[in-house]
């Protein structure tokens, strides 16, 4: 259950949540859909209330691309197209280079043409994430939420994947949960979010100088990257 959290963002800026399993992460992403209702307080959008606004519209320009992301027994293309009324062969092709898909589609024998299992079965978990991410790119959206929708991710795909983000989706405000530090450090604002309250709220060089839960997963992952490099170095 959420507490008393408060947050204020600006349009096209980017949020990202950080928090431990139950905190409440996924909940402020819900509510911002108006899959759970609004109990005490309020959300607006334009200093709208989301209740004044229709659930299908709202929903409608809210792009969310969860972990474990749902794809279709049909094609990729028309797995990514599935949002739009008439995709175009150009524009899934497009939104498959900013997920940094295009490559592995195009290693396909049948390229975008390749059938997928349900639940995409037939591809690996980074693959069916970066698949996603392209179909929620190809509708109109004001805001964009990843649901830990990098963590299959490699660090170096997904920085690629933020930075093509960054480029192509200005003016779009964005919600970024992850457990790694290197997806939210660039982000506008960093909520960290324990037993539903709002713990620490800054920019990654602020919360990075205070004892607090970022610093110390940032401190953990940072002594695992170093390891992980100087192992690599001796084994080469």
């Amino acid at each position: 259950m959420l507490k008393d959290v408060s947050f204020r963002v600006k349009k096209g800026d980017t949020v990202a949540v950080l928090g431990p399993t139950g905190s409440g992460k996924s909940t402020i992403m819900l509510l911002l859909q108006r899959l759970y209702e609004i109990q005490n307080g309020a959300i607006t959008i334009g200093g709208i209330s989301i209740k004044d606004i229709d659930r299908r519209y709202l929903r409608s320009r809210v792009g969310i691309v969860l972990q474990e992301p749902f794809l279709y027994s049909r094609t990729i293309e028309e797995n990514i197209g599935i949002t739009s009324d008439k995709p175009e062969p150009d524009k899934v092709r497009d939104m498959a280079k900013v997920a940094s898909v295009h490559d592995v589609i195009e290693s396909f024998e049948e390229g975008y043409e390749t059938i997928v299992g349900e639940r995409g079965v037939t591809l690996s978990g980074g693959q069916k994430q970066r698949v996603a991410i392209a179909r929620t790119l190809m509708k109109d959206n004001d805001v964009l939420i990843f649901d830990d929708s990098l963590s299959a991710v490699d660090t170096e795909t997904d920085a690629k994947i933020r930075a093509e983000l960054q480029e192509r989706c200005k003016g779009i405000t964005t919600f970024i949960i992850s457990h790694r530090i290197s997806t939210l450090s660039s982000a506008d604002m960093i909520l960290v979010i324990e037993d539903g309250c709002i713990s620490e709220c800054g920019t990654h060089e602020e919360l990075i100088r205070r004892e607090g839960m970022h610093k110390r997963i940032y401190e953990i992952q940072s002594m695992v990257e170093t390891t992980e490099r100087e192992e690599g170095t001796l084994n080469a």
